[in-house]
């Protein structure tokens, strides 16, 4: 756990500036309005705890933005020797949504010896229960460098990230359609589908792959 916040807010803080930037974000269709692009999410690792903060998670590319949402069930299916099911519903209902950021003032977990500056450690800041690197997100909020979110190294891509929170307008979406993640589904037989290279279990309809063939 954190230190208690007045302790907490005598460290310090492991900083960095991002320049204006294009950013990618996944989520489900019905998100994608410009009226919710931020929001909380109990199920992410740094969202702060109170569930107070809306939150925009931000990558670099596609491929990043897709494992740091599956990426922990694809392993969790390999160690057992099996492929992540992925029902075809939600399929359909994932987008990438652009997004453009204004300069950013961030708590860097990337750069070297930055987790350890804020007792935190990769242990607690990868724990499967959430409530560990979210009590961090919640006292960092909380500190008074009032920065405006956290960069932190995908585990899967090692590309940076991004949580950004509302506490000021610093990101809007970009002009454009949503691109979908059906996109990005191959097959070749109904048997055998992946995504961004990594096989997965469609739970769909023969016909799906039939269509998917036939292009």
């Amino acid at each position: 756990m954190p230190l208690a916040q007045p302790a907490f807010n005598d460290l310090e803080m492991p900083l960095c500036e991002v320049r204006p930037t294009e950013w990618v974000n996944l989520r489900f269709a019905e998100y994608a309005g410009k009226t919710k692009l931020f929001y909380p999410n109990p199920g992410a690792r740094l969202t702060p705890f109170s569930m107070d903060v809306p939150c925009l998670y931000l990558a670099r590319t596609e491929k990043t933005a897709f494992f740091e949402l599956y990426g922990d069930r694809l392993y969790a299916a390999k160690q057992a020797g099996k492929r992540m099911i992925f029902p075809e519903t939600e399929l359909d209902r994932r987008v990438f949504v652009g997004v453009q950021t204004d300069l950013l003032r961030l708590c860097d977990l990337a750069q070297r010896g930055g987790g350890p500056k804020l007792h935190l450690d990769a242990r607690t800041l990868w724990a499967a229960d959430l409530e560990f690197p979210q009590r961090f997100a919640e006292a960092i909020y909380h500190h008074p460098a009032n920065v405006d979110g956290i960069r932190y190294r995908s585990r899967h891509t090692d590309e940076n990230c991004l949580v950004v929170w509302e506490r000021r307008k610093v990101a809007r979406p970009l002009k454009g359609a949503p691109s979908p993640l059906r996109a990005h589904l191959c097959a070749t037989n109904i048997g055998h589908a992946s995504l961004f290279g990594e096989e997965i279990l469609l739970a769909g309809t023969s016909k799906t792959y039939d269509d998917l063939i036939r292009d």
